[in-house]
Parts: C-alpha cells; structure tokens; sequence
C-alpha cells in the first residue's frame, strides 16, 4: 500500500500547490497567457518536479526501476514501436479516407516524441511502475489507464476573471465540465490504449517500445489530421497491436 499511499499524496499535492500558484504566475506574466494555459503548465512542472520523490517513497529508486534500463536493442524497440503505430493508425486513417493530410512531418515527429516520452515516463514507468509494486497486474493496469484516459478530457473553460481562489475554482470547473466535454467512445479508445501501452510495458520491462509506440500514434493522428479517437473502428486495430506484442514480447519471455 505504500506505493497507493505515495500515489495519493502526490496527486493531492500537485493539485492543491498547482491551483494555490497559478493565479500569482498568472498575474506575473502579465497576462500574456490566459488562465487555463497557465493552469495547465503550472500542473505539468509541478508534477514533473515531484515525479521523482513520489517515485522513490513508492519504491522505484533508479533510472533502470522506471524503465530507462540499458540495453543494446532499446534503439530497435523504439524504431519498432514507432513504425507499429504509424502502420496501425496508418490503416485506420486508409479506411476513413485521409480527411486532412499534413506534411508538417519535422514538427509533428519532435511532438509526437516529446509526448511519448513524457506521457510513458509519467503514466506508464511512473503510476503504472508504482502501483505494479503494490498490485497485481490486472489492477495496476486498470487504475493507471483509467487515470490516462479521464485527464485527457479535464478540459474547463477561461475564467471571466482571475483572483488568488481562481485556481481552486478552476479545479471544480473542471470536474464539473467534465460530464459535458467526454466522448464515450474516446474515452473507451483511450482506456484501451492505455492498456495496451502498460502491457507492452510489463512485457518488455523497459519503456522503450512503448515509447515508439505512443510516439507513432501521435505522429500519426498529427499527420492525418483525423479524429481516430473518437471513430469505434480504432478498437480493432488496437486489439490487434495488444495480440501482436504478446505474442512477441509475453511468449517470447516465458
């Protein structure tokens, strides 16, 4: 329980120290950002800041333990991930007809892969690693992609004015919108990704394909320019990719 416990005050201090902050950098930057986009950071530094303690009070105290572990092949796993989530992705967008091709392929390559980085650095060796320490896998994989999934849709609106209580009612808006701003076959597509990436995880014990993986979906979606997360027939393929790697990281390791 020491990881959930690491987990649940972590959370609550990002939360409580990012709303009680991002009035006064808000009004440091001279507004030159609106609220939501200070918000936003304000709660990504603090989080990337406390990842670290969060992750040695649960346990995980080196670079190998979060998944950065040496190995000669990690160039390969992130090539192989990347080119599995492009063709993966790639044949969604086939089937849906290429609605808006985007040839921004330098920029949508660095985002893609600074998103994969952090999200798998974050979610995946971060809150999955943690609870895996305590759980068993079926629950550790469940928590950690439920967690993924419902902060991609805390979205609030901008705040008609800003003062020193604005970043805690921020926090309401955001649950309050919640309900009205999720898509339910979004939020079931980003689950199952979610679950894919954590298995891919546990079955390599390294972050480095996943991290090609998240990456190429990135690309991929920023490239097409097609709403795939929001489209049933993305389930399939992501059960597909699941088989794909069990098959070649879980068989191969037992």
């Amino acid at each position: 329980m020491r990881a959930a416990r690491a987990i649940l005050v972590y959370a609550l201090a990002v939360i409580l120290v990012g709303a009680f902050l991002s009035p006064w950098l808000f009004w440091l930057t001279q507004a030159h950002w609106p609220f939501r986009r200070v918000f936003d950071r304000v709660l990504l530094i603090i989080a990337l800041a406390g990842l670290w303690p969060m992750l040695r009070t649960a346990g995980i105290r080196s670079l190998s333990e979060l998944g950065y572990a040496r190995t000669p092949v990690w160039w390969k796993q992130n090539l192989g991930g990347f080119l599995a989530g492009i063709i993966s992705l790639g044949l969604c967008a086939v089937l849906l007809g290429f609605p808006n091709w985007k040839t921004n392929f330098i920029g949508n390559f660095a985002s893609a892969l600074a998103v994969g980085i952090i999200e798998e650095t974050f979610f995946r060796g971060g809150i999955y690693g943690a609870l895996r320490r305590s759980f068993p896998i079926w629950f550790a994989v469940i928590i950690s992609s439920v967690i993924y999934a419902v902060l991609h849709f805390c979205k609030p609106t901008e705040p008609v004015s800003v003062n020193w209580l604005t970043g805690f009612t921020h926090l309401g808006f955001i649950f309050q919108n919640f309900g009205t701003q999720v898509n339910w076959i979004g939020l079931v597509t980003l689950l199952l990704v979610g679950t894919v990436l954590a298995l891919v995880f546990e079955w390599t014990k390294v972050l480095y394909f996943s991290i090609g993986l998240h990456a190429g979906w990135v690309f991929a979606l920023k490239t097409v320019g097609a709403p795939l997360r929001d489209d049933m027939l993305v389930w399939p393929v992501l059960l597909l990719v699941l088989v794909l790697c069990w098959k070649k990281f879980a068989q191969r390791s037992t």
